[in-house]
């Protein structure tokens, strides 16, 4: 992450590899993040390293990295426990970033947290990244599930993010190998975001790509979110589809995105949530979120389904009038309930998101969630 900051801060970049054996297993980590700062900031160099038993192990991992940055940057520190068992284990991974950068940048926050079963597993990972750039960026929010299996051999992340900030903030890119399961299965998450944030918003682009179990199961995952931010906003478009193996617990994805657009843009978020069936199970998730279509759309959506509705009571009153008296109270009732659900299912897919109860609901139960997790 380099918040390029009043044009002195060049880039830092971030790799972690796992190694995992089949009954026993090593870990290496290694995060190398040197920002040549104007000659004032020194570099920092992390390297940890776990090793594990065949069929027992543990491993501690504390980074603490405070640098004192010509007393306008204040402390970072990351602390990462891992403590796994013989048949079953858990993870916990905090860290916690929050550089005050001259009054300029807020925190960044990032806390990712594993639980393994013993012959299942699931995964969270919520990643927090809110930079206030000089009052006109915000940034993103990703939560990452991923199951393990019960014998999962081996896996390696592989994170690499560099934005050229010269003054403008160029394209961050994240991409993330998880190679899963005993003979087989894979994963990649790609994430590429690329906002082009010199007073004008380009698009930014997230896809994720997994391949999960020995002979089957697989994951795509496409979020492409262009919103254009020149005083309109565009739709955002999501469609999650997880083909999950036999016994493929369950999981559960947030992602929120929330830019705060030199006070234009409206925020989104979402919540996927699947429960995979014991012996197979799949999980389709679609959500089209169009909040805020520079209230054009809104108001065509409004208008039809007021259409629909001013239509119903016409059309009793021309069967009450010119049809077969013995039918037409049944015929009403049903062309008038059938017209209003129209309407109604009109209003639900094409309003806007902010305007649907779900929406309010999800966004309660979310906002709640992430206090606690904070």
């Amino acid at each position: 992450m380099c918040p390029e900051l009043s044009g002195k801060h060049a880039f830092r970049f971030l790799t972690v590899v796992f190694i995992e054996a089949k009954n026993a297993g090593s870990g290496i980590a290694h995060i190398d993040m040197c920002p040549e700062l104007s000659g004032k900031h020194a570099f920092r160099f992390l390297t940890v390293v776990f090793i594990e038993a065949k069929n027992a192990g543990s491993g501690i991992a504390h980074i603490d990295m405070c640098p004192e940055l010509s007393g306008k940057h204040a402390f970072r520190f990351l602390t990462v426990v891992f403590i796994e068992a013989k048949n079953a284990g858990s993870g916990i991974a905090h860290i916690d970033m929050c550089p005050e950068l001259s009054g300029k940048h807020a925190f960044r926050f990032l806390t990712v947290v594993f639980i393994e079963a013993k012959n299942a597993g699931s995964g969270i990972a919520h990643i927090d990244m809110c930079p206030e750039l000089s009052g006109k960026h915000a940034f993103r929010f990703l939560t990452v599930v991923f199951i393990e299996a019960k014998n999962a051999g081996s896996g390696i992340a592989h994170i690499d993010m560099c934005p050229e900030l010269s003054g403008k903030h160029a394209f961050r890119f994240l991409t993330v190998v998880f190679i899963e399961a005993k003979n087989a299965g894979s994963g990649i998450a790609h994430i590429d975001m690329c906002p082009e944030l010199s007073g004008k918003h380009a698009f930014r682009f997230l896809t994720l790509v997994f391949i999960e179990a020995k002979n089957a199961g697989s994951g795509i995952a496409h979020i492409d979110m262009c919103p254009e931010l020149s005083g309109k906003h565009a739709f955002r478009f999501l469609t999650v589809v997880f083909i999950e193996a036999k016994n493929a617990g369950s999981g559960i994805a947030h992602i929120d995105m929330c830019p705060e657009l030199s006070g234009k843009h409206a925020f989104r978020f979402l919540t996927v949530v699947f429960i995979e069936a014991k012996n197979a199970g799949s999980g389709i998730a679609h959500i089209d979120m169009c909040p805020e279509l520079s209230a054009t759309l809104y108001g065509v959506v409004r208008a039809i389904g007021g259409l629909f509705g001013s239509l119903a009571p016409l059309f009793a009153i021309f069967v009450t009038t010119y049809m077969d008296v013995k039918y037409h109270w049944k015929i009403v009732f049903f062309t008038t309930g059938l017209i209003l659900f129209a309407s109604a299912l009109i209003f639900h897919f094409l309003g806007t998101a902010e305007e649907q109860d779900w929406v309010r609901r999800q966004k309660s139960s979310d906002e709640s969630a992430e206090e606690s997790d904070i």
